[in-house]
């Protein structure tokens, strides 16, 4: 649990993006927008205050290999076939990375999906650190 500013969000596929749905697509820009709150899952991008990035869709059909690295604050969606029914499938490696200098945010309770699902004893306010091998 870190702030948006603190993190980076990123995104390794090892399959190739079905042509027709499954591409990563971004609303260029929306790093910027200071209206989707921090604990938001689910953004409606017709929310006021999002105008300005709604038009401006970025699609990246993704290769073996490939990596998307993007702010946590960006607007961003994978679309699934429309019937529904995915026909292929595509692993991916993702997650956020906390940028050094980031500090701890307890945010247990908050109702964010994935808010704290780790075993430690930090505290909300304490820098995170590296172990140094």
């Amino acid at each position: 649990p870190i702030t948006w500013e603190e993190g980076i969000r990123f995104w390794i596929t090892m399959d190739e993006t079905p042509k027709d749905y499954g591409a990563p697509v971004y609303l260029k820009g929306s790093h910027r927008n200071n209206v989707v709150d921090e604990q938001a899952v689910f953004v409606d991008v017709e929310e006021e205050g999002l105008e300005s990035y709604r038009d401006e869709l970025l699609e990246f059909r993704t290769m073996p290999g490939d990596m998307l690295i993007w702010h946590p604050r960006t607007i961003h969606k994978v679309d699934g076939p429309s019937d529904g029914i995915w026909t292929s499938y595509r692993r991916v490696l993702g997650g956020t990375v906390a940028k050094g200098g980031s500090t701890y945010h307890d945010k247990r309770g908050s109702g964010g999906v994935l808010s704290d699902l780790g075993r430690h004893s930090l505290q909300d306010g304490d820098k995170l650190q590296s172990w140094v091998y």
